[in-house]
């Protein structure tokens, strides 16, 4: 038991500064985000088909449809400002809100699973109201339009991300920016959990294999 509490004091006493973690998160998700958005667009559009039969049948005819019609920027890569900024806030605040409750948990003597756990579920909790709304935004964005809706016979309803901002806000009011917010906590809160707790415990079981070794 002395030993894996020296163990853990080591580990604690090498913490990065806060902003470290943040910026890295922050950066991470953008990259991701920045990667990935296309193929999120795909999946996006795919899940939303109002064609019958369906238009978006694979991943390739979907990338193919999307791009050919409506191009790069506004088809592929429609949304990916709010995804953005969405992405870099949120994953700020997580990030920070995480390393903030891991330590003060851990240093006033919680176990470090729990802390972990906890951290994760915290951190999800504070980066929501964030993330949810740029969400909306980004669905919106991807979904608008003629060539995905065969019921919309104009163009599109959104010139780009402040313009849906604002005709969503006058239209619908402020909370159907936080539309799906329930659900949207009911999957990402213990899946953060989750994930915390089993990455910090791996992170732990590969250093002592390594150490091992």
């Amino acid at each position: 038991m002395g030993v894996a509490v020296e163990s853990e004091a080591d580990l604690e006493a090498k913490r990065p500064p806060y902003i470290h973690a943040m910026l890295a998160g922050g950066l991470g998700g953008l990259t991701g985000d920045m990667l990935m958005h296309s193929l999120d667009t795909v999946k996006t559009r795919q899940q939303g088909d109002p064609h019958m039969p369906p238009k978006y049948t694979s991943m390739g005819s979907t990338y193919h449809t999307i791009f050919r019609q409506e191009g790069l920027l506004r088809g592929l890569y429609g949304g990916v400002v709010p995804a953005f900024l969405g992405s870099f806030s949120g994953t700020v605040i997580f990030f920070g809100t995480y390393e903030w409750c891991k330590r003060t948990m851990v240093d006033t003597g919680i176990a470090p699973p729990i802390a972990y756990f906890s951290g994760g579920l915290i951190a999800d909790l504070f980066a929501a109201p964030l993330y949810v709304p740029s969400e909306v935004l980004k669905t919106r964005l991807q979904l608008q339009g003629r060539y995905n809706n065969p019921y919309f016979e104009s163009g599109y309803n959104y010139r780009g991300t402040w313009h849906a901002a604002r005709t969503i806000v006058r239209v619908e009011g402020w909370a159907a920016l936080f539309h799906g917010f329930k659900a949207t906590l009911a999957r990402d809160l213990p899946f953060s959990a989750l994930q915390f707790a089993f990455y910090e415990h791996e992170q732990k079981l590969a250093k002592a294999w390594l150490n091992w070794t």
